[in-house]
């Protein structure tokens, strides 16, 4: 999407902006960064579809007390069929800069604390979020119909061709799939990418939380195992601020699932970058190899 379009769509809205110019985000160009009214901030430019989902996204987070930028201003163009929300720059620092103890235990108590705040968020539907009758809704019918999606049966033949997993571990998995593609019994929001880059604390609280492109709706325990691949002490400094009940045999099979989704996310990766299959098993073998050797995994697995 091209700047003399977000400017012309600025223009049209009645908004002084300034200095807009591509932001290093990774997301294609459609984040700027720009000045309004003298405040610095980013915008996110999008079709106006799209666009009308995240200003619906932002409003439920924000009526749940969500830690979020400022919204500056947001609109909706129906001559360009684009929309637009500009939020301040983030306050604090992204979790991974916190490392000295006792400080930065507190910081990942407090990152976990919000994350079950988030999960206390009702939803209906399924998977990726989509607008129903102008709510906020996942747009499939089953939770085994949105893991479908994200882990077909190809992938796991893929990752056994590999030799990524062996055929008795492809096995175990399905089996487990079984189990976690029941109906969770509340239907909550999830971030669905709670790492350290996205949550932002200034040493006492969360400040913000950015990114919400993946969110879905569906069961907390996956967007918590998602969380999980940090290092197991500071994912239990996260775990003692969720104060949510956890079912950790159900949490430790979302773990072994996101470490083979990861898996096959690395593989497609390499694949796509012409590597050989070697590099793509020393890359992920140490990934599984870390899951095989949690107690669950090996009685799973074993």
């Amino acid at each position: 999407m091209r700047r003399a379009e977000l400017e012309d769509v600025l223009s049209r809205a009645g908004l002084g902006v300034d200095d807009i110019a591509r932001a290093d985000t990774g997301h294609s160009g459609q984040v700027f960064t720009c000045s309004l009214d003298g405040q610095p901030g980013y915008c996110r430019f999008m079709p106006h579809d799209k666009a009308r989902l995240h200003i619906a996204i932002d409003a439920l987070l924000r009526a749940h007390h969500v830690p979020l930028p400022e919204l500056l201003a947001m609109g909706l163009d129906a001559t360009a069929q684009k929309g637009f929300l500009i939020h301040s720059v983030v306050s604090g620092k992204r979790l991974h800069r916190w490392k000295r103890k006792p400080e930065s235990d507190h910081v990942l108590a407090a990152a976990g604390k919000t994350l079950a705040d988030i999960h206390a968020i009702p939803c209906h539907g399924y998977g990726r979020l989509t607008l129903r009758n102008d709510r906020v809704a996942g747009e499939k019918d089953s939770w085994r119909a949105y893991l479908e999606e994200v882990m077909p049966h190809a992938t796991l033949e893929k990752l056994t061709s590999a030799k990524i997993l062996s055929t008795a571990e492809r096995k175990a998995f399905e089996r487990m799939f079984e189990t976690l593609a029941a109906d969770p019994p509340d239907i909550r929001l999830l971030h669905r990418d709670y790492s350290f880059s996205h949550v932002y604390s200034d040493g006492q609280r969360i400040t913000a939380i950015i990114d919400w492109g993946n969110a879905i709706s569906g069961d907390p325990l996956l967007d918590l195992a998602m969380a999980g691949h940090f290092s197991r002490p500071r994912f239990e400094a996260v775990l003692s601020g969720y104060d949510r009940e956890v079912d950790h045999e159900k949490l430790e099979q979302y773990l072994a699932f996101v470490a083979v989704q990861k898996a096959h996310w690395a593989m497609k990766r390499n694949a796509a970058n012409r590597q050989t299959k070697f590099k793509i098993l020393d890359e992920m073998r140490p990934v599984l190899d870390r899951f095989r050797r949690r107690s669950l995994w090996a009685r799973t697995f074993g």
